[in-house]
């Protein structure tokens, strides 16, 4: 019933969201939908940083390969290390120290560490120039900037080739320097040349072996945009340059980037603010979870950690992705099925996970025209009535109703503490709905003003026994080992009289059940029994039929000849009459006493009609051996399970021995040199009731006629 008119429709096409647009939305690796992740606060903030004042301009911070962080003090004329080992923080020995020296710093703002020269560059801007210190020794390697380059540079940032991009803000342009500290003057005039950034007052640098993108905030604009290394616009698919809009960000002051994400300090809300690449745009995520509090500098260290320099004290760690965005959107276009109108039954999500903290808000709208209603994603209310119609939250299977409609939107808002996010699979639409009303006598389906009431209250019993009908209608699925559920799987095996084996997993286990149809055509036979053998006791046995072996022995008959006149008999050959190797006597005569002939006083048998040659084999019908290696049976539990599979899978009327075959030669047992018998060494004495087929008495040897033939002292009876 629950599918019985089986109109409805999947809406995650494909695990894209094909059909929807979203924002501050991340798609996962399984088509589901989740809130975007933003950094949390590694740890607990440090006392007091929520209630220090915004920093009165930009500072800077880097993160050395060991985790030693140098900072900027621009008030205190100086340079903090904070020690990777041990934590501690002090000024930086040496540099900034001596007054007036060509060593000394004046409102030290930038701080980088050049990877390739393995320096320390210290942006020296009350000085307009950009200090190069070895960071172990504090020595100064190198001055940029001395013939009035620079005029209040304020930071830089360093792509994967060594190259130094400063922001010049007295010049109002960005600066690029070569390794050798060559200024690299057509990067500013590529950029100049785009005419998208005026007036520059930030920047960041993403660099790696195969991009980089350098990204530089336009006070002016209050946008930031993105160049390669040449200086040339990024460009989005649609063929213009790539840039963010960061008029919601109050007061930045301090970028960082990685591949997907590029995170500013805001100064206005006290919070660092995450904008997510969404592959063609970057979009808002949200502020970071747990941090409060100035920044005046951020830096990333490259093992997932984002600092925040608060502008005085120690650097404050983020953890990146650790949190999540508080709100997100989903939103679709107008949704057809069929070019008649429809009546929209039932809006069910499918896989929707909502941890503690999180919610999902369901809109719809059906219309007749294909206008979109409006959608503010950025907005507190992004599905505005009466446009909308709104849901209660946490509501994920809902009936729609109303008249019919060509057209369907749907909308759904995620919201979050943080600390979770709801998760979205895939969202259903049933329509033009079979219910439970096609079942009652017409009058109760004919319209007396009660709208769908009836229609309404009837579907909400459906959804009781929904679960129910679907398992019904997907009864077959119960009876396919491999579809099957894990807890039912043993169920099954007992419809088909399978055994299965506890040691076994979950899949040996299917496999076992799937093959057991198969197997019953083969079982009592040689072939099925020896698979059961080893599937059920995990032992390759020989299955040995005394029958199958058996050749009567007899004379080859004779023929008369009479070429070249002889009449001597010419008997003929027959490879199956050589006694003792190929053929065996009889034991009776296939018809029983015949008199005159076979008729011998107790010598003889009787038989009817019925029982002719049964005589013959008695001994060897009926039965057989199963060897297996004594190397395959290690244990008692071993050789019983060997018994109780025989005895379950052999014919009912056969009658069987289990032979384990050992380093020995046993008569009667394992006799054939080359094929079951091995040699070994001496024989050891046998145990009555415990020796099989086998005994071998102790003690001294027996004496021989002229040999250790004294008897009670040198012979042994």
């Amino acid at each position: 019933m629950a599918d019985a008119c089986a109109n409805f429709r999947y809406l995650n096409r494909d695990g894209q969201w094909a059909d929807f647009f979203r924002h501050t939305l991340s798609l996962r690796d399984d088509g589901s939908l989740q809130l975007r992740q933003v950094p949390r606060l590694d740890g607990a903030a440090p006392d007091g940083i929520d209630r220090l004042a915004a920093p009165d301009g930009m500072s800077g911070i880097a993160i050395d390969r060991d985790g030693t962080i140098y900072a900027s003090d621009p008030a205190g004329n100086r340079i903090l290390r904070t020690d990777g080992c041990d934590g501690r923080t002090a000024p930086l020995r040496c540099i900034g120290l001596s007054l007036g020296g060509f060593d000394s710093l004046n409102r030290p703002r930038g701080v980088v560490i050049l990877r390739r020269r393995r320096a320390l560059v210290v942006v020296d801007s009350g000085n307009d120039r950009l200090l190069l210190f070895d960071p172990l020794s504090a020595h100064v390697l190198a001055i940029w900037g001395e013939a009035e380059e620079f005029s209040t540079p304020l930071t830089a940032a360093e792509d994967v080739d060594g190259n130094v991009y400063v922001l010049d803000y007295g010049h109002q342009r960005v600066q690029r320097i070569d390794i050798s500290g060559r200024v690299d003057a057509p990067f500013w005039d590529a950029v100049r040349f785009s005419g998208l950034v005026t007036h520059p007052a930030d920047l960041a640098v993403d660099s790696s072996h195969d991009r980089t993108w350098i990204y530089i905030r336009d006070e002016a604009s209050r946008e930031i945009v993105v160049f390669d290394a040449s200086g040339r616009p990024r460009l989005d698919t649609d063929g213009s340059p790539v840039r963010i809009d960061v008029h919601a960000v109050a007061a930045p002051l301090g970028l960082a980037a990685t591949a997907d994400a590029l995170y500013i300090g805001d100064n206005g809300t006290r919070a660092v603010v995450q904008f997510a690449w969404t592959g063609d745009r970057f979009e808002l995520a949200g502020p970071a979870f747990g941090y409060h509090g100035p920044v005046a500098a951020l830096a990333l260290d490259g093992r997932g950690r984002l600092f925040v320099h608060a502008g005085v004290g120690a650097a404050v760690p983020l953890l990146l992705d650790a949190a999540y965005g508080r709100n997100g959107v989903l939103w679709s276009r107008a949704l057809s099925v069929v070019p008649d109108r429809v009546s929209w039954f039932r809006l069910s999500s499918i896989g929707a996970a909502l941890p503690p903290g999180t919610h999902l808000q369901c809109f719809t709208r059906a219309s007749e025209q294909p206008q979109d209603p409006p959608v503010d994603p950025s907005s507190n209310d992004p599905f505005p009535a009466p446009h909308w119609q709104a849901q209660a939250p946490d509501i994920t299977d809902f009936y729609l109703g109303g008249a019919p409609a060509r057209y369907l939107w749907v909308g759904v808002r995620f919201s979050s503490d943080g600390l979770s996010t709801p998760v979205l699979s895939q969202l259903r639409v049933d329509f033009n709905h079979c219910g439970y009303d096609q079942f009652l006598p017409a009058i109760y389906r004919s319209d007396r003003g009660c709208e769908d009431f009836l229609v309404r209250f009837l579907a909400l019993f459906e959804s009781f026994f929904a679960e129910e009908e679907r398992t019904i209608a997907h009864l077959a699925d119960l009876f396919d080992p491999l579809v099957v559920p894990d807890a039912a799987v043993r169920w099954l095996a007992e419809w088909l009289a399978v055994t299965l084996d506890e040691t076994d997993d979950i899949a040996a286990q299917r496999t076992a059940v799937a093959e057991a149809f198969s197997r019953y055509g083969r079982r009592g036979t040689v072939a099925g029994l020896r698979e059961s053998l080893r599937r059920q006791a995990h032992v390759n046995a020989v299955i040995h039929e005394p029958i199958v072996e058996s050749s009567w022995w007899a004379l080859p008959a004779s023929r008369a000849c009479t070429c070249g006149g002889s009449q001597e008999p010419v008997w003929t050959g027959g490879g199956d009459s050589i006694l003792g190797f190929s053929t065996v006597l009889a034991a009776a005569y296939p018809q029983g006493a015949v008199l005159g002939t076979t008729a011998v006083l107790d010598q003889s048998h009787l038989s009817t009609s019925d029982e002719f040659a049964a005589a013959l084999f008695e001994d060897v019908a009926h039965q057989f051996t199963v060897r297996v290696h004594s190397g395959e049976v290690r244990d008692e539990r071993t050789r019983a399970r060997v018994e109780q599979v025989v005895a379950r899978e052999k014919p009912a009327h056969t009658v069987h021995h289990v032979c384990l075959i050992e380093p020995r030669m046993r008569v009667g047992f394992q006799a054939r040199v080359g094929i079951d018998t091995v040699v070994g060494g001496g024989a050891l004495p046998g145990q009555l009731g415990r020796s099989s087929g086998s005994i071998v008495l102790g003690g001294e040897p027996r004496g021989r006629i002229g040999e250790r033939s004294t008897v009670g002292t040198t012979t042994r009876l």
